[in-house]
């Protein structure tokens, strides 16, 4: 596994996710403890979401990048992820469904980095255009 962030366009994510999603790494996750499941569970998170990211802004396929932001947040749950990761997520998830309400309860969480920046732009965004354009407003 590569990090899948070592590129603009996120392509480690995909072959990482292959692998994370491989039938004999899920039976041999599912056999150790709990604290490698989490783990296991964060980092499939993590890679769903950078795929959900690079479906956004490199393939302009914003259902799909939904879809794997879904699976992110699923698996975050599952990987008992920090509580503003999980807020993050689900402001991405409001901003792809188009509700403005859900995204602006998310605006000013209490998250880590440039995140609140980023959601205030596409916050700005979404109102400005009724619709999302990920390109344009994942940026701080």
């Amino acid at each position: 596994m590569e990090l899948d962030q070592s590129t603009p366009d996120r392509v480690n994510a995909k072959e990482n996710l292959k692998l994370l999603t491989d039938p004999e790494i899920i039976q041999y996750i599912e056999n150790q403890s709990e604290e490698i499941q989490k783990g296991y569970y964060q980092m499939l998170s993590f890679t769903e979401f950078h795929i959900g990211q690079a479906k956004a802004l490199f393939e302009n396929n914003p259902e799909e990048a939904l879809e794997y932001f879904e699976k992110s947040l699923e698996d975050d749950y599952k990987g008992y992820a920090f509580p503003e990761n999980i807020s993050y997520k689900k402001a991405v998830i409001a901003y792809f469904s188009n509700d403005v309400d859900s995204l602006e309860s998310y605006v000013d969480l209490d998250a880590r980095g440039n995140n609140p920046k980023i959601l205030a732009s596409m916050l700005k965004g979404l109102q400005e255009r009724g619709s999302p354009n990920y390109k344009e407003d994942y940026h701080i």
